[in-house]
């Protein structure tokens, strides 16, 4: 009987692991959302008159209701509107775009911009390869977008679709640590619950932003391990 509850026991915690990846994330496809201004470190920034869109943005599922997690945009020159309705019309693996004949395409979200955005979602980013960051300083989250605009892929350059030289003053250094942590290659896949939150306007593409699923507390994982365990015991004796 003990070997038995070892082996159940086991085999709850095996299932309990797998479960991380499936757990469920706070929006769905289907869902209206708004996005907020955080008032620290909020999007639509300002830089030397120079204005530019980018997270961070709280995203609620009601019109100045509670924050459920923050976000940043992955796609530059797409600016979103606050206290306004968005659908969203996928939580994906990749990045919705319109290209140049006004045609919606698709590209997979790079695994630089996952490591960085899960380490931010969780708290753990400060102190990761070296990186001082601090989610209160807007500086430092200014240059969190950036790095993350760099990663999908926009150059530093004057044009419209560039990330301007002028967004860079006095975050040039954090913002090249970021792009250097994302362009390290340290990341798992496989513990990054991260996906992409493609958002329309009615029948109208908007933008992709960031999205990442919640880790269940060592608690939680416990219970429910030996929830599972103690089951199989108890159908172990109605048998008998």
């Amino acid at each position: 009987m003990k070997n038995l509850v070892k082996v159940m026991m086991v085999l709850a915690a095996l299932l309990v692991l797998g479960t991380g990846q499936a757990w469920a994330f706070p929006i769905s496809e289907g869902d209206t959302i708004y996005l907020n201004k955080m008032d620290a470190t909020g999007g639509g920034y300002s830089v030397g008159g120079d204005f530019y869109g980018g997270g961070d943005f709280g995203v609620s599922t009601e019109l100045s209701g509670t924050i459920l997690f923050d976000t940043f945009c992955l796609e530059l020159g797409v600016f979103m509107n606050f206290n306004t309705p968005y659908q969203v019309n996928s939580v994906s693996d990749s990045v919705e775009y319109v290209d140049s004949d006004n045609v919606l395409q698709s590209r997979d979200l790079k695994e630089g911009t996952k490591y960085l955005f899960w380490h931010f979602s969780q708290g753990t980013l400060s102190g990761l390869g070296g990186v001082d960051f601090s989610p209160a300083s807007q500086k430092d989250v200014r240059a969190l977008q950036l790095a993350i605009w760099s990663l999908e892929g926009y150059q530093t350059g004057s044009g419209a679709e560039n990330i301007k030289q002028s967004w860079l003053t006095g975050i040039e250094d954090k913002y090249g640590d970021l792009v250097a942590l994302g362009d390290g290659g340290f990341y798992d896949e496989s513990q990054m619950n991260v996906k992409v939150m493609n958002l329309m306007s009615g029948s109208t593409y908007i933008q992709s932003q960031l999205i990442a699923a919640p880790v269940p507390e060592p608690g939680t994982l416990l219970l429910l391990g030996s929830g599972l365990a103690g089951l199989a015991l108890y159908r172990r004796r109605t048998r008998k």
